[in-house]
């Protein structure tokens, strides 16, 4: 696998020869294909001529995160500016020290939900600490949902992740605007008194449960081999019958997820 990794730089287009397809299930899925791919051993990947520069993107509706609509097994994009924006801390997680930071995303509505980022992604966020009144964006890509002490969370899935502040990506310029508005208000939410507040209950992280992918991981029944079929890893929409090209881009991270 350690050597398909460096076969498969993520952004990149390529062909694959020599994986399976199986029913996909468990876990922390990055898309909602029916069937996943498992790439060989002695996988052959060599380059191809089809590309896309299209980021594949599915971005999620704030109301569909909190009211349970998108189930928790399943990995999401999701986009808002950086609200309450909390300092790096270091925290024991298992007996190790790890990065954590907290805050909350805004959507172009007001409406805004709880996130807490862990170790190099708190890292990339650490920077914007030190002026916290500056304007973020945040793109989070396979984004995990969890449901933390009541309320509904957004953090990083292990390292399947992608974290991209500011954005400069022209399918999301509009909406990157929108979001950059100073104007921009957060959207009063009810408290058990019956007055509004802007901000929701901050929860400390010290003992969240922590588990590893080995642990998560199901195992699937390989079902249908094939040794020279190219299948799209970047889509999110499932292939009729073949591509000449796959995406590698968040390839390594499907397969890990």
């Amino acid at each position: 696998m350690y050597r398909l990794q460096g076969a498969l730089p993520i952004d990149k287009w390529g062909v694959v020869q020599n994986l399976s397809v199986s029913p996909a299930g468990g876990q922390y899925r990055t898309t909602k294909h029916k069937y996943k791919m498992t790439i060989a051993d002695d996988a052959v990947v060599s380059s191809s001529d089809l590309a896309d520069e299209s980021n594949f993107l599915s971005l999620a509706k704030y109301e569909e995160i909190q009211n349970g609509t998108l189930k928790p097994n399943f990995l999401i994009d999701v986009i808002g500016r950086v609200h309450e924006l909390g300092d790096v801390q270091t925290v024991q997680v298992g007996g190790e020290d790890k990065k954590r930071v907290q805050f909350r995303l805004v959507d172009t509505e007001g409406n805004n939900i709880a996130c807490c980022l862990w170790e190099n992604y708190a890292e990339q966020l650490e920077p914007f600490t030190e002026d916290k009144d500056q304007t973020i964006v945040c793109l989070i890509r396979f984004a995990k949902i969890k449901d933390f002490r009541g309320e509904v969370q957004i953090t990083n899935a292990f390292h399947a992740t992608r974290l991209y502040l500011n954005p400069m990506i022209p399918e999301l310029t509009d909406l990157t605007e929108r979001l950059s508005d100073d104007h921009l208000s957060v959207a009063l939410v009810d408290k058990q008194d019956g007055k509004k507040d802007g901000k929701r209950i901050k929860y400390d992280w010290n003992d969240a449960e922590i588990k590893s992918i080995a642990e998560v991981n199901e195992a699937n029944q390989t079902v249908a081999p094939a040794r020279t079929t190219p299948l799209p890893i970047g889509s999110r929409s499932p292939p009729t019958n073949h591509i000449q090209g796959i995406n590698a881009m968040d390839g390594m991270a499907r397969n890990k997820a």
